[in-house]
């Protein structure tokens, strides 16, 4: 049975009977569905090269739980250590008129402001708290870009950003410090998978 809901990711079900959805079966109604952090949104922004192709209007659920605090630290220190590797790019973010400093570490996909890592050196701020953390939240995904629900939960608030090659979602968090809502998906996904690899 293939569910639609406009604006959500495809999920296809399968309960042994006809893949085939009923002739005059009525859609589901459109609404948030309650996902886990390690859920299975897209491997990359939809406007990245790399996206996955396909239909993006259907359902969107996971069936696994939220990370241990302990799962999440490790998580987190595998990615960490892979960025620590790589020389960072460093970009310039404007919000609403201001520019903002962010630098930015392919593997993990780790997006942070200047405050987090002065001269591209990775230190300590609430955003890399919430990157660190966000493991061990439930994420309610809706319609839309699926990266931007991470943002509350992980106590920060969702701003728009320009680039000089796009635009991004960022997240605010009371140090004044940013992440991309993007390295809020990625970078536990990627340590969790550094540490599969093992």
């Amino acid at each position: 049975m293939r569910l639609r809901v406009p604006g959500l990711i495809a999920l296809t079900l399968s309960l042994g009977c006809s893949s085939k959805p009923a002739p005059d079966a009525p859609p589901p109604a459109p609404g948030p569905t309650q996902v886990s952090t390690e859920s299975t949104a897209p491997e990359s922004p939809p406007d990245a090269p790399d996206a996955p192709t396909g239909e993006l209007d259907g359902a969107h659920s996971s069936t696994q739980s939220p990370a241990t605090e302990a799962e999440a630290a490790a998580y987190y220190a595998a990615a960490i250590a892979a960025a620590k590797k790589q020389e960072p790019k460093r970009v310039v973010a404007r919000l609403d008129g201001r520019e903002v400093v962010m630098y930015q570490w392919e593997a993990p996909r780790l997006i942070v402001s200047e405050s987090c890592a002065p001269q591209g050196k990775l230190g300590s701020c609430k955003a890399l708290d919430a990157v660190r953390d966000v493991a061990t939240k439930t994420i309610t995904v809706g319609p839309g870009n699926p990266s931007s629900y991470y943002c509350a939960p992980s106590g920060g608030e969702l701003e728009s950003a320009t680039y000089d090659d796009g635009e991004d979602s960022l997240c605010r968090y009371s140090d004044g410090s940013y992440a991309a809502t993007w390295s809020l998906v990625y970078v536990p996904k990627f340590g969790r998978e550094q540490i599969e690899k093992k």
